[in-house]
């Protein structure tokens, strides 16, 4: 798997586990504890960082302030990926039923960070790892770890405002930006264990980008 592929599945599992503790009113314990797991797991050239979370569980309102996902070493600096706000939205009463509710999930300010040479290659294999392991994730019927998890819907992704910047050797080249996507489908709307739902919003994050990078 490449690096842009496990920086990839990191953002996935994060933003599932944001929404479920947001949800449960659990995030200030949780956050930090979690931060500190993720970076155990990835290499020493790579590093996951939020500044901060914000939860009104009342208003079925979850926030997330700076996502930062970057990979760098001395010969390789990108991917790198940053959030500036992400929020989502459930509806409460469904926190109770088989699956949970998410109404909308709005990221305000993404920044996409790409090697120049050849970053659409790069993006569709992430796209083909993540749809395989969903695939072999349903005929299990666990999440993408193999363990059971709570069933996730989403009704639709907003993105306010695309950033993607290309880079050689460390230079920004070409920039490309987008604003007011919404994105939506079959595929995000059906009940899915959270870590499928999260990797399905991954692939939509993805195609778009490659959208944007074709224009």
């Amino acid at each position: 798997m490449n690096k842009l592929a496990v920086l990839t599945f990191t953002i996935l599992f994060t933003l599932g586990g944001l929404m479920w503790f947001a949800a449960n009113n659990s995030m200030n314990q949780y956050l930090e504890n979690y931060v500190a797991l993720i970076n155990q797991k990835l290499s020493d050239t790579a590093k996951l960082s939020i500044s901060d979370i914000r939860t009104s569980p009342g208003q079925g309102l979850g926030e997330a302030i700076n996502i930062s996902l970057s990979s760098h070493s001395k010969k390789q600096h990108y991917p790198q990926l940053n959030i500036e706000r992400l929020v989502w939205q459930f509806e409460k009463k469904t926190l109770k039923k088989e699956t949970v509710k998410v109404s909308s999930i709005v990221i305000t300010k993404m920044n996409v960070s790409l090697e120049r040479t050849n970053p659409l290659p790069q993006l569709v294999n992430v796209s083909q790892i993540l749809e395989k392991q969903i695939a072999e994730a349903i005929s299990r019927k666990a999440g993408l770890d193999g363990n059971k998890e709570f069933q996730v819907s989403i009704d639709n992704i907003i993105i306010e405002n695309l950033y993607i910047t290309l880079y050689d050797e460390a230079i920004p080249v070409e920039e490309k930006i987008a604003s007011d996507i919404k994105l939506s489908s079959a595929v995000l709307e059906q009940s899915n264990q959270m870590s499928i739902a999260a990797a399905n919003v991954m692939i939509s994050l993805i195609t778009q980008i490659e959208v944007e990078l074709l224009k």
